[in-house]
Order: structure tokens, then sequence, then C-alpha cells
């Protein structure tokens, strides 16, 4: 790939990369919630045997994973802005 071409890949990931974190950024507290509580189903889905985890205990797991996620996605951002010195 030539230089051009890398220059306008790497602006257009930085522009993209940009408008994520606006996004998320944007939300209301109650959307932002409601994100991180779909992430965290899907990865309890995805764990071998979940669908053998009681209801309550299922929502145990889901209230004590809340921070975790948020601060992980928090970190997440950074650590790839960080990287990429944007």
């Amino acid at each position: 790939m030539n230089k051009g071409k890398r220059r306008i890949l790497f602006l257009s990931l930085i522009l993209i990369w940009m408008l994520i974190i606006f996004t998320f950024s944007s939300q209301e507290g109650g959307k932002s919630s409601k994100t991180s509580e779909f992430t965290i189903k899907a990865i309890i889905d995805i764990v071998p045997n979940s669908q053998e985890i009681s209801n309550k205990d299922r929502q145990t797991i889901e209230e004590n994973m809340q921070v975790p996620i948020r601060k992980l996605a928090h970190f997440s951002i950074y650590l790839i802005r960080r990287n990429f010195n944007i």
C-alpha cells in the first residue's frame, strides 16, 4: 500500500474512532446502562453451560459485572487512543 493510501486509511480510522468516542460519551445514563446490560448478557450467554444458571444468580452476576464492564470500556477507549496518539 502506498503512503497516500495508508494516510487516508489511518485518517479514516481516526475519524471513525472519534465518532465512536463521541457517540458513547453523549449517551444518557440510562442508555449507557442498557448498553452495558446488553454486553453483559451477551458475555454470559457465550459462557458454556450458562443456561443452567438460575435467574436469581444470573441477575446477581449481571449486577456484579456492571462496574467492571464499564471500567473496561473506558480503559479500552483510552488504550486505543493512547497507542495511536489520537
